[in-house]
């Protein structure tokens, strides 16, 4: 009964943690939501991956007058090999807004 009890406390674990994570390491360095791309960069090198372009989005302004901005999006991809979890990030106008784990590395 215990070992059926660890097993679901165990994937409801895994279930709540998975995807999202709100920082990680590379190497001594603290990655968090919120940190600059060329903060990321310095801490974790090149990714394995980039890209960049651009969303319209809507923004309101004075008044509560939306109006149409454009924003930077860049995603990149960390591989940290085949122990380590792969890492998903987005900067939006150069901050960093979403951190997601991807399987392990290869």
């Amino acid at each position: 009964m215990k070992r059926h009890l660890l097993i679901i406390f165990t994937i409801t674990l895994l279930i709540i943690m998975a995807g999202h994570a709100y920082s990680f390491y590379c190497g001594n360095e603290l990655v968090t939501e919120g940190d600059l791309s060329a903060e990321v960069l310095l801490k974790c090198g090149e990714p394995l991956w980039r890209e960049k372009h651009f969303e319209e989005t809507l923004d309101t302004v004075h008044l509560g007058t939306p109006r149409t901005v454009y924003i930077v999006v860049e995603e990149w991809l960390y591989n940290f090999g085949k122990f380590s979890w792969m890492y998903y990030l987005r900067f939006e106008n150069g901050k960093l807004v979403k951190i997601e784990t991807r399987g392990y590395g290869y």
